[in-house]
C-alpha cells in the first residue's frame, strides 16, 4: 500500500510534466484548477489511485506500478485530445510514428466525468494493460497489426484486467453506477 501511495504522487507529478496535445497553463489558483480540462483529468487518476489503494488486487496493483515506472522514465505519456469524441473509444493506446507509446484521452470525456461512474476507470485500466503489452512483448506491434488472432488475444487480456477491475473494486462499492458493459464484464463466471 506503501508503495501504491508513493505511485500516486509520482505519477501526478508526471503529469504536470508531460507534454499534452491540449496544453493549457496550470493555474495558480487551486479551486480554479478542478474545473480545468487538465485539473479533472489529474482528479481522474487521484480517485483512480485512491479506488486502487484501497484494494488487495495484486495483478491490477502490479499493472499500476508498472504504469508508474514507465512514466516516470518518461517511456510512457499521456495526451489529452481536443478532438476526440467522447465514446467508449474515449481512451486509447497508440504508439506514434516516432515509436512513442501514448495513452489518449478525449477532452469531451474528461469534461463529462463524473465520479460516480465509473466506466472512465475501466478504460484506463483495459489501456494500462494494452500499454503493458507494448512494453513487455517485443512483437506486440508486429502481431497486433498483422495477426487478427494476435490481435484478439491482446485485447482479451485487457478485457480481463477490465474485468478483474470491476469485480474487484466496482461491482459491490454503493459509490459507483455501473455501465451496461461494466455489468456484463463483472458477471460472474468472468474472469
Amino acid at each position: 500500500m506503501k508503495k501504491l501511495s508513493k505511485f500516486a504522487v509520482t505519477f501526478l507529478l508526471c503529469l504536470f510534466l508531460a507534454n499534452s496535445v491540449y496544453s493549457e497553463p496550470i493555474p495558480h489558483n487551486p479551486p480554479q484548477f478542478k474545473t480545468t480540462i487538465r485539473g479533472k483529468f489529474v482528479q481522474i487518476i487521484s480517485d483512480l489511485m485512491l479506488l486502487l489503494s484501497k484494494g488487495k488486487n495484486r495483478k491490477l496493483q502490479q499493472l499500476m506500478l508498472f504504469i508508474d515506472d514507465k512514466v516516470n522514465q518518461k517511456k510512457l505519456s499521456f495526451q489529452i485530445d481536443p478532438e476526440r469524441a467522447a465514446n467508449m473509444r474515449g481512451v486509447r493506446f497508440v504508439v506514434t510514428k516516432q515509436n512513442k507509446p501514448v495513452i489518449v484521452i478525449s477532452e469531451k470525456l474528461i469534461a463529462s466525468y463524473n465520479p460516480k461512474y465509473s466506466i472512465v476507470y475501466s478504460m484506463l485500466i483495459h489501456h494500462f494493460q494494452n500499454a503493458k503489452a507494448f512494453f513487455t512483448d517485443e512483437n506486440y506491434l508486429e502481431l497486433s497489426k498483422n495477426s487478427p488472432i494476435e490481435k484478439y488475444l491482446y485485447s482479451l487480456d485487457a478485457y480481463h484486467m477490465e474485468a478483474l477491475f470491476i469485480k474487484e473494486y466496482i461491482k459491490n462499492n454503493p459509490r459507483y453506477k455501473l455501465t451496461a458493459f461494466e455489468g456484463y464484464l463483472g458477471r460472474p463466471g468472468w474472469p
